[in-house]
């Protein structure tokens, strides 16, 4: 019985949310903000290799 009202609970879910437009631009801005977030952590180490050099070398 457990089982069966999983399953019904799971199905209105999925077609509560299948037309959803927040579901699909959160995921789009968890995208960018991954991207973003990816670029400010390569700039930052850039920064901080010139920083390194320039101090010790």
């Amino acid at each position: 019985m457990k089982k069966f009202y999983f399953i019904l609970i799971a199905l209105i879910a999925i077609i509560s949310l299948s037309g959803c437009a927040t579901v699909r631009n959160v995921s789009e801005g968890l995208g960018k903000g991954v991207v973003e977030d990816g670029r400010n952590t390569v700039n930052h180490l850039k920064t901080a290799n010139a920083w390194w050099r320039e101090h010790t070398w």
